[in-house]
């Protein structure tokens, strides 16, 4: 008895499994990312998936004025260069930034949230596509900034009523 308690008590205080490793994606290629994952594009650039920090996207079955937005952070590194924060949204832009001589682009967000359930961090999948060189000017954002850079720290994320 005393063995499965103290198994147990092992198991609750273990730190978190890491995210599964994610096989490299091409340039030009749609890839997907799970919250804390991290993957290598075009053989150089690291992109990780940080954080989901706004999610206002209209619930499952809930009629809304507004489809709503929802922002995800990403931190992108190259070899010997400080890391850029990349901030894209799904309904407003910037939905691509340029960083360290790259385009990112968001293409999908999951999952969508449904009324009544909180979406956790470790819930989200992003899909994106990255590029050399700048987005157009369309969906250009503001530069992202190359910071030195620790993970964001943000709550679980609730969908906002609308």
């Amino acid at each position: 008895m005393r063995l499965a308690a103290f198994s147990l008590a092992l198991l609750l205080t273990a730190p978190p499994a890491a995210p599964p490793p994610v096989e490299p994606a091409a340039l030009g290629a749609p890839f997907r990312l799970a919250q804390g994952q991290e993957i290598t594009v075009g053989g150089e650039l690291r992109v990780r998936f940080d954080a989901v920090t706004a999610d206002s996207r209209c619930p499952k079955g809930v009629r809304c004025v507004w489809t709503g937005n929802a922002r995800v952070v990403l931190v992108l590194t190259l070899p010997g260069r400080p890391s850029a924060l990349v901030t894209l949204n799904t309904n407003v832009d910037p939905r691509a930034a340029s960083a360290l001589g790259f385009t990112v682009e968001m293409e999908d967000l999951e999952p969508s949230p449904e009324r009544g359930k909180t979406l956790r961090q470790k819930d989200y999948v992003v899909t994106l596509v990255v590029k050399r060189g700048e987005p157009p000017p369309a969906q250009r954002g503001p530069a992202s900034a190359e910071v030195p850079h620790a993970p964001v720290e943000s709550p679980d994320v609730r969908p906002t009523r609308r």
